[in-house]
């Protein structure tokens, strides 16, 4: 098959690089993509794949170039937390989860929490981990859990008033 090419230059994969280069403010530590970016966040770039055309994030693309094959199964991690950063050295396989719990996120920010909204620990004895019929899991608050069962008898006024 013909090597991959970029846009509508017709560019082989070869000559990918340097045209990608004027698209690259390289600063002392995050390289800025000037190109376009995808709906979330990410530095984005079309290349030719014989006679069609596919969208690559162009982090992994200086990756592959610089550093070698990415392992299959991993995504690279912004270890700079800059989406937009498309410096290979910044950038490294992470296993799914890890990624996600590295972040900002959702998901990231409820697992760091040490406590329940009405602070109580989560720790070995008073945190229940619920697992989903779609295997995600949960945490949720023994002593919380307690007093919301005794509530469902009484009323929902008293869950208030005890806690």
């Amino acid at each position: 098959p013909p090597a991959p090419s970029h846009g509508g230059a017709g560019l082989r994969m070869n000559d990918l690089l340097p045209a990608l280069a004027e698209r690259i403010v390289r600063g002392p530590g995050c390289w800025t993509w000037l190109g376009h970016h995808n709906q979330d966040g990410y530095s984005v770039s079309w290349i030719k794949d014989g006679s069609r055309r596919r969208m690559v994030r162009v982090h992994r693309l200086l990756y592959e170039q610089y550093r070698g094959e990415i392992p299959a199964g991993l995504p690279l991690d912004h270890k700079c937390n800059n989406r937009w950063c498309i410096n290979p050295f910044h950038v490294e396989p992470t296993p799914n989860r890890e990624n996600v719990l590295r972040g900002n996120g959702h998901t990231a920010r409820n697992a760091r929490k040490t406590e329940c909204p009405r602070g109580h620990p989560y720790d070995e004895q008073n945190t229940l981990v619920i697992t989903r019929l779609d295997g995600t899991t949960f945490r949720r608050c023994r002593v919380c859990d307690r007093v919301r069962r005794r509530c469902a008898c009484v009323g929902p006024h008293v869950h208030e008033a005890r806690a």
